[in-house]
């Protein structure tokens, strides 16, 4: 099931009632399918949303990868979705998984010794790393609601020194 189809079913599963609750239900229903097929706006955003899903479903249980590895809670899920809702629209896709400690990582990987990612643990902390030809950073930020914007320039900078 894509994203989109889950949040129509949470959508059509409202409990209101009366002509007002019909109209708001029916109004959020096009907002919510114009958004879904926008290219601009939509695509990249509820395919992140999506891999975030599929990530939960395959490493939701104990020792997913045969390693021993730490099952993703909810919570880090909670917050890679909002994570994700955060990034700027115009932002290039990470490629999404999991970590053998529970946390959600997006990693975008352009070139050779050019990446960076984001470790979600799901307190309201955000772990990253990033490797610019020589250069190498890494460090905590907090996450409330705003993407950091010392994350958001560091992959911008991965994508502006490509060229």
């Amino acid at each position: 099931m894509t994203v989109c189809q889950t949040v129509y079913d949470d959508l059509n599963a409202s409990r209101g009632v009366g002509a007002d609750a019909i109209a708001l239900r029916d109004s959020l229903g096009n907002v919510l399918r114009d958004l879904c097929r926008s290219e601009s706006l939509g695509s990249a955003r509820w395919q992140t949303l999506a891999a975030i899903d599929e990530v939960g479903r395959e490493c939701s249980i104990e020792n997913w990868d045969g390693y021993g590895a730490q099952p993703v809670k909810a919570d880090v899920l909670r917050e890679a979705r909002r994570f994700a809702r955060a990034l700027p629209p115009d932002f290039p896709l990470p490629n999404v998984g999991a970590d053998p400690d529970g946390e959600i990582s997006f990693d975008w990987d352009f070139a050779p010794r050019r990446a960076f990612s984001v470790s979600i643990s799901g307190a309201g902390r955000l772990s990253y790393a990033g490797l610019f030809d020589q250069d190498r950073i890494h460090g905590t930020e907090s996450f409330r609601t705003a993407a950091p914007p010392f994350i958001i320039m560091s992959v911008r900078r991965l994508l502006f020194t490509l060229h």
